[in-house]
C-alpha cells in the first residue's frame, strides 16, 4: 500500500480525523497502479461497481502520486513559466511561496529581461536578468523563481463546507499537498509548480466538483493538522482564474472538448462517459500512449450499463493485448479488492 493511502485522513462531521475506510484506500492504491506507463502500450483497466462515489477524485490522488515519485525537474519549464507567467504580470501582483509558512512576495514589474546562467546552480539552471524603467536589476533564478508559482489576490479564500467555515482562509489549505507528499521532497514542489493535464476526467461535473470541494481531508504534521479538500491536491482546471497551478482537468460527459495536452490518464466516469468519447480518445494522436480506467456504476440503467459492457467487448475483443509486465494480481492481493468489485486490467499494443 502507499503512503499516500495511510496518510491522508477524513474529518467526520465531529470533527475528528479518521483513517480512511478500505475502499477508498483501494482507489488510491489503483491509480498509483494505472499511472504506470508500459513501452508502446496503453494500460486498460476497467472497474465494475457498486457505486462510483469518489473512485475519480481517489484515483487520481493516487496516479499524482506516482508521477510525484518519477518526476524529473528540467530548467526549461522554469524558463517558460518565467517568460508565459511571470514576466506579463501586473506590476505589484502577490505571489505566494510554495512552502509551508512562506511569506508573500510583491512581484516587481521588468521592463525587459536576459536569460543566462544561474549564478547558483551552474548548467543546471538559468538566471532572469531584469531590468526595471529606472535602470535597478532584478534578478529571478531558476531555483528561486519555482518557489513563487501560485499567483493569490490578498482577499483569496476558498470556500469549503460548513462543518469547516473556520478553515476558510486559503493560507490554510494551499499547502496540504506539500504536506501529504512530503517524503518526495524538491520533487514535489517542482511538481506542483508547473501547469499539466496529468489526469483527465470525464464525467459529471456537478458531481466531481462537489466530491472534490464538500468533503475535508486532512493529513498530520509535525506540529498540527493540515486541512483542506480534494481539490487542494489533485487542482483541476479552474478555466476562469489561470493563476491557479493545475495538475488535472475535468470534461462533462455531455460535450467532447478539444485536448491541448496529452493527459497520461484518462478516467472515464460512468457508462455515458465512456460510451459517448471511447472512440473519440482512441483517435486522437495526444491521447496514442494515455492509460484508460473505465469506471461502470452497477446502479446506473441497466441498458446504459449493458451498452457500455458491449462498446467495450466489441471495440477490444479482436484487439492486440498484451499481458501486463507489472504483476498484477500480485498487486491486487497486496490492496485487497473490496466487495462487490470487479476489476479486468491489460496492455492494449498501440
Amino acid at each position: 500500500m502507499i503512503e499516500v493511502a495511510k496518510n491522508l485522513l477524513l474529518v467526520n462531521d465531529e470533527d475528528e480525523y479518521i483513517e480512511l475506510p478500505n475502499w477508498s484506500k483501494f482507489y488510491i492504491n489503483l491509480g498509483y497502479w494505472a499511472a504506470i506507463q508500459e513501452e508502446n502500450t496503453k494500460k486498460i483497466t476497467v472497474l465494475s461497481l457498486p457505486t462510483r462515489a469518489f473512485s475519480s477524485p481517489l484515483i487520481t490522488l493516487g496516479a499524482l502520486s506516482n508521477y510525484i515519485e518519477n518526476f524529473h525537474h528540467s530548467a526549461d519549464s522554469d524558463q517558460n513559466y518565467f517568460m508565459n507567467t511571470l514576466y506579463p504580470l501586473e506590476n505589484g501582483s502577490t505571489l505566494k511561496k510554495n512552502l509551508r509558512n512562506g511569506k508573500d512576495q510583491i512581484y516587481k514589474k521588468v521592463d525587459s529581461y536576459e536569460i543566462e546562467k544561474c549564478r547558483v546552480c551552474g548548467e543546471n539552471d538559468f538566471e532572469i536578468k531584469g531590468y526595471e524603467s529606472n535602470n535597478t536589476t532584478v534578478y529571478w533564478t531558476g531555483c528561486n523563481a519555482n518557489l513563487y508559482r501560485e499567483i493569490i489576490p490578498t482577499d483569496a479564500n476558498i470556500k469549503l463546507n460548513k462543518k469547516s467555515q473556520k478553515f476558510t482562509q486559503h493560507s490554510e489549505v494551499q499547502h496540504m499537498w506539500f504536506d501529504l507528499f512530503k517524503k518526495y521532497g524538491d520533487k514535489t514542489i517542482n511538481f506542483y509548480s508547473q501547469n499539466s493535464i496529468e489526469c483527465l476526467i470525464i464525467g459529471s461535473q456537478k458531481i466531481l466538483k462537489e466530491e472534490l470541494q464538500e468533503e475535508i481531508f486532512a493529513v498530520e504534521t509535525d506540529i498540527e493538522y493540515q486541512l483542506g479538500n480534494l481539490q487542494d491536491i489533485i487542482r483541476t482546471n479552474d478555466h476562469e482564474n489561470e493563476s491557479r497551478i493545475y495538475k488535472t482537468d475535468i470534461w462533462s460527459d455531455r460535450k467532447y472538448e478539444s485536448l491541448k495536452e496529452k493527459p497520461k490518464l484518462i478516467i472515464f466516469d460512468g457508462t455515458k462517459a465512456f460510451i459517448e468519447f471511447h472512440t473519440g480518445l482512441l483517435r486522437d494522436p495526444k491521447t496514442k500512449l494515455s492509460n484508460w480506467v473505465i469506471i461502470l456504476d452497477r446502479r446506473e440503467n441497466k441498458t446504459k450499463y449493458e451498452d457500455a459492457v458491449n462498446n467495450f467487448n466489441d471495440r477490444f475483443r479482436n484487439r492486440p493485448i498484451q499481458n501486463l509486465k507489472s504483476n498484477f494480481l500480485e498487486y491486487m492481493d497486496s490492496i485487497e479488492i473490496p466487495f462487490g468489485l470487479e476489476i479486468l486490467s491489460f496492455n492494449y499494443k498501440v
